[in-house]
Order: structure tokens, then C-alpha cells, then sequence
């Protein structure tokens, strides 16, 4: 029952659904920008829907895998690893990016991982999956 209870509460996995998505499709966007502006992209054209679509899917299911694997008490060295292999290696699938793009997809990723993080702490007070930094709510 503890696991449908925080499951479908706001502060828990929507939020992160939420972060998830967002993150995925701008890490994606921003990748093939400089991609496209440092002129080594790849011929591949985005489909906006299909980037909507993903985004959201793998947000979905890496959030679903994460939270499930903690609840049903997993080691955490499959239920961390799991979502973080399909982050990484199912937007080079899909939008088929070249070495150079997913190189830098991996960058943006960290780095825009690290921003969404510190910004849902100070505007939502959400620490759920960086606990060890304390970032109190701005108001």
C-alpha cells in the first residue's frame, strides 16, 4: 500500500516524470543544435512529435523502473543502472546520433541532470533522488 500511497503522490514519481521529460528533450535538442552549428551532425532530422513522444516515454519508464525497483526493494545497483543505460543509449537509437552527437547528448545530459536537480530543490523543495545535497526550498 506504501508503494501506491508515495507512488502516485505529486511530490514523488510525477515530479520526477516531469524532470525526466523535460531533461531528456532539451538534452536532445540541445545536442542536435550544437551538433548542427559545430558541423559534424548526422542527416538526421528530429520529428518534434516523435521527440515529444519519447521524451515523456523515457521519462515515463525510467521513473517507473527506478521507483519500482526501490519499492519492491531491488539493489540498488539495478534499479539505478536500468534507467540510466535506457536515458542514455535509447535517444542514440532512436535519432540515430552519431559518436560526436551522443558525446555531447552525454554532456548536456550530465550537466542539464545537475541544473534540473538544484532547480526542482529550490522551487519545489524535491531531494527525492540527489539526497545527499540539501537544497532547501526557496519560499
Amino acid at each position: 500500500m506504501a508503494f501506491f500511497n508515495n507512488f502516485f503522490s505529486f511530490g514523488g514519481p510525477v515530479l520526477s516524470i516531469v524532470q525526466a521529460s523535460i531533461g531528456m528533450y532539451l538534452s536532445i535538442m540541445l545536442t542536435k543544435y550544437i551538433s548542427k552549428k559545430s558541423g559534424f551532425s548526422s542527416k538526421t532530422k528530429i520529428n518534434q512529435i516523435l521527440l515529444i513522444i519519447t521524451s515523456i516515454a523515457i521519462g515515463i519508464g525510467t521513473v517507473l523502473i527506478g521507483k519500482l525497483g526501490y519499492y519492491i526493494d531491488l539493489p540498488p545497483y539495478l534499479y539505478y543502472p536500468i534507467p540510466l543505460v535506457i536515458g542514455l543509449f535509447l535517444p542514440k537509437l532512436i535519432f540515430k546520433l552519431n559518436w560526436k552527437e551522443f558525446g555531447i547528448y552525454i554532456f548536456i545530459g550530465t550537466i542539464l541532470g545537475f541544473v534540473s536537480h538544484i532547480l526542482f530543490s529550490l522551487l519545489f523543495g524535491y531531494n527525492n533522488y540527489m539526497p545527499f545535497w540539501k537544497i532547501s526550498r526557496i519560499w
